[in-house]
């Protein structure tokens, strides 16, 4: 039997009983990951010698702090180079009336919006406009 003949048998069963199947083999495959998960855990903990994770975790420290030293630098060069408030709000606030602002609209779209809404009303065909 072929995975794809397997596919069609579990479709044509009830959906409860496909439900079960489903239920039981995320168990299994969750099972079958915790065991592995927890071989591979005892076995890392067994095979360091005290002497050296005495210096592998010194070195592991030295390491850790180095790479924080790097990304603290790092992230002081990101925030160097990103633009002031000022600069945004200047960008995004229009420079005189009937410009435009962040959406670009300006008084006479607001007013041909208006218009339109009185038209749109006859020809809704009783669609109520929206506040």
């Amino acid at each position: 039997m072929g995975l794809q003949e397997y596919v069609k048998n579990l479709q044509k069963k009830p959906l409860r009983q496909r439900e079960r199947i489903a239920v039981a083999a995320t168990g299994v495959s969750f099972a079958i990951i915790l065991i592995i998960w927890l071989i591979s855990f005892s076995e890392m903990n067994s095979s360091n010698a005290p002497a050296e994770s005495n210096t592998s975790t010194i070195d592991q420290l030295k390491n850790l702090k180095d790479d924080m030293g790097e990304g603290k630098k790092s992230i002081q060069e990101m925030w160097s180079q990103l633009p002031s408030q000022e600069d945004v709000n200047a960008s995004v606030q229009p420079s005189g009336p009937g410009e435009g602002g962040i959406n670009g609209a300006d008084a006479s779209d607001n007013q041909n919006a208006g218009e339109n809404e009185k038209s749109g009303d006859q020809q809704n065909d009783g669609i109520p406009p929206l506040p």
